[in-house]
């Protein structure tokens, strides 16, 4: 591995660089400057700028070589740069700003942000010295410090008068960046956002890569192409629907988006960027775009479920295979790939809000079932209440097929749920019991084989898909 090996590049003078949200993007960025021998701050996090200012950042590229890079980092900007290149996640940027006080910036203030309304929100800010751009990559952090770049690509266009940009033209251009000015920064900002609402949506709401929707969701694809396409030629772009099509089918098939990586990592997604803007551009130019506002909402409902378990620390509570939180992730998409419907999805995603008879720590409490039902919606919650309500010592023995009597270990009470609870209950048990199996090789050896037992008793209750998962399981048991 490398460590700023310059004996090939010709370098014009040093400059310094501030780095704004040292991620995916932005890790790999200070670390190309770095290599092209310009000072670099990275500003972030305190414990994120330890890491760095120890560490250095770890590139891994397929373009760039796997390589180390040193570089500064600090919380806050203490003094004045040549160039400061903005890559937080839009939500987090209006506290991340808070970190570049606008009197040290000596040069331009080059936000890579998704969507186009950040730019106007910069303006308010830092004035003259914002300029739109636009950046096509895909990078990402794996930790502090550790960026992989997995595209052959990695292009930035700047937009504003060519003499006033030659400079920090030049500065990403030596650093290996493929770099153009563009005289409109409508077009620059329209054109990358009308690309890029249907990847992050589609791959976002399939789980899936842009090879995949480009095969599985072709109709999809086209008709959210087509609505997004209108809104930014009415907003200033160029591109039409034929054109983002050539581009999705020239893309590497394992594309994913950056806001796929975040859903799956429990993250908030940049979906009033994206989706948001798109929408908000469209009402005001009197474009439909009903599906682009199908997927917004069904994309933001999600999202704020996974804020809400966040907010209660799921994403901090250890569980089987790292966190809580990341076990809903997971249950949820087992039952989404099992055909369950929206509710039992809903439901899985939040099985753990009151607890289980095998997990006692409960994210509310069983009496403010209200605030979980506003959430998620009623059926959801009731299946919840279910499913965490379950007294299992008592259950499990006597459970057969429908109809079947459960107990509310809670109240004590005996009750007979109706059959289609009954099935959502039994895929919410198989989902979350098979993924504490698989990351737990303890657990497994000690209540597998009865827990599998259960799950062969009542296969007449489960989703074919389901009944294929025990069956593998059974074989990976230990001993």
């Amino acid at each position: 591995m490398q460590e700023n090996d310059e004996s090939t590049r010709e370098k014009t003078h040093p400059a310094t660089v501030a780095v704004l949200g040292p991620g995916g993007v932005g890790g790999l960025l200070a670390a190309l400057f770095a290599r092209a021998g310009h000072r670099v701050i990275c500003l972030a996090a305190e414990q994120t700028a330890n890491t760095l200012r120890d560490n250095g950042i770890h590139v891994r590229s397929t373009r760039f070589g796997d390589f180390t890079a040193r570089v500064e980092a600090d919380t806050v900007l203490r003094e004045p740069v040549d160039l400061c290149v903005v890559t937080v996640k839009h939500t987090a940027l209006e506290a991340a700003l808070d970190r570049v006080p606008a009197e040290n910036l000596a040069g331009v203030i080059v936000p890579l942000l998704n969507g186009v309304e950040h730019v106007d929100a910069l303006r308010a800010r830092y004035g003259h010295r914002v300029v739109p751009a636009v950046i096509r990559v895909e990078s990402a952090r794996t930790e502090p410090g550790v960026v992989v770049h997995g595209s052959a690509f990695a292009e930035i266009d700047l937009a504003g008068p060519a003499d006033r940009l030659a400079a920090p033209a030049a500065l990403l251009t030596e650093a290996g960046i493929d770099t153009r000015v563009l005289p409109d920064a409508d077009a620059a900002l329209w054109d990358k956002l009308s690309f890029l609402t249907p990847f992050a949506l589609l791959t976002t709401r399939h789980r899936a890569t842009i090879g995949e929707i480009r095969v599985g969701h072709r109709r999809e694809l086209e008709t959210l192409v087509r609505e997004t396409a209108a809104v930014g030629r009415a907003c200033g772009g160029t591109m039409e629907p034929a054109q983002i099509l050539d581009r999705y089918n020239a893309f590497p098939a394992h594309g994913r988006s950056s806001m796929q990586r975040d859903a799956e990592a429990g993250r908030p997604l940049e979906l009033d960027a994206i989706g948001g803007a798109v929408l908000r551009a469209a009402a005001r130019h009197g474009i439909d775009a009903p599906f682009t506002a199908e997927l917004v909402a069904e994309l933001s409902a999600r999202d704020r479920v996974v804020r809400f378990l966040g907010d209660r620390e799921a994403d901090r509570i250890p569980h089987p295979g790292g966190t809580l939180l990341g076990h809903l992730l997971r249950v949820a998409e087992v039952l989404e790939t099992w055909g369950a419907d929206r509710d039992t999805c809903a439901a899985g995603l939040c099985h753990a809000a009151y607890g289980t008879d095998g997990f006692d720590r409960s994210l509310l409490a069983p009496t403010d079932r209200r605030t979980l039902a506003a959430l998620i919606g009623e059926r959801a919650e009731a299946l919840v209440y279910l499913y965490g309500s379950c007294d299992r010592s008592a259950v499990y023995p006597r459970l057969t097929a429908a109809p079947a009597r459960l107990r509310d270990r809670f109240t004590g009470n005996d009750f007979e749920p109706d059959a289609e609870d009954l099935r959502a209950f039994m895929a919410i048990t198989v989902a979350n019991e098979l993924d504490v199996l698989s990351h737990n090789p303890e657990i497994a050896a000690a209540h597998g084989p009865a827990l599998l037992d259960l799950f062969e008793r009542t296969s007449s209750l489960l989703p074919e898909p389901a009944r294929r998962a025990v069956a593998e399981s059974r074989t990976r048991l230990p001993g």
